[in-house]
């Protein structure tokens, strides 16, 4: 180490040298230790990164050090990062708290299309109707309803 920066060397090691280890450890897990030669989760932790504690009661969760009424709903669970705490929601929960569902759909296209949380149910935005809400009803920016897309000025469709 020069001070400043990491030694690059240390990413030229094999994956099973003690120091490799112990690097990628610190670098990668939120509360991992080495154990054994292998970085491991510290107990009571669990997660890809080992943010998620799993050590108090029923309904509680960590907050600072101490374990208190777990604030996440509808079973989510508390992450804790280094400067940040959140909510891990099961699907399909969102926001801080998993208090609002998670009102989006994939297109055909990738492309994703939004719609807006009335609490507990979802309902398509302003422009869009039906099941999934791939129904257009009005087109933005001068734009005129063709079939089931938006012509805009200048002929080009957007779907």
């Amino acid at each position: 180490m020069n001070g400043t920066l990491e030694n690059c060397e240390k990413f030229n090691k094999e994956e099973k040298d003690p120091e490799y280890e112990e690097f990628r450890c610190r670098s990668l897990r939120v509360n991992g230790e080495v154990r054994d030669g292998v970085c491991q989760c510290k107990p009571n932790w669990k997660g890809p990164i080992c943010n998620e504690y799993h050590g108090c009661e029923e309904g509680q969760s960590l907050y600072g050090s101490v374990c208190t009424n777990n604030v996440c709903q509808h079973g989510g669970s508390l992450a804790v990062g280094k400067k940040l705490i959140e909510c891990i929601c099961p699907v399909p929960w969102d926001g801080r708290n998993c208090e609002r569902l998670a009102c989006w759909r994939k297109t055909d296209h990738g492309a994703e299309k939004r719609f807006r949380n009335a609490g507990d149910k979802c309902v398509c935005s302003n422009y869009y109707k039906g099941e999934s809400c791939d129904e257009i009803i009005s087109c933005l920016n001068g734009g005129t309803l063709d079939g089931s897309r938006c012509k805009c000025p200048g002929t080009i469709f957007i779907k």
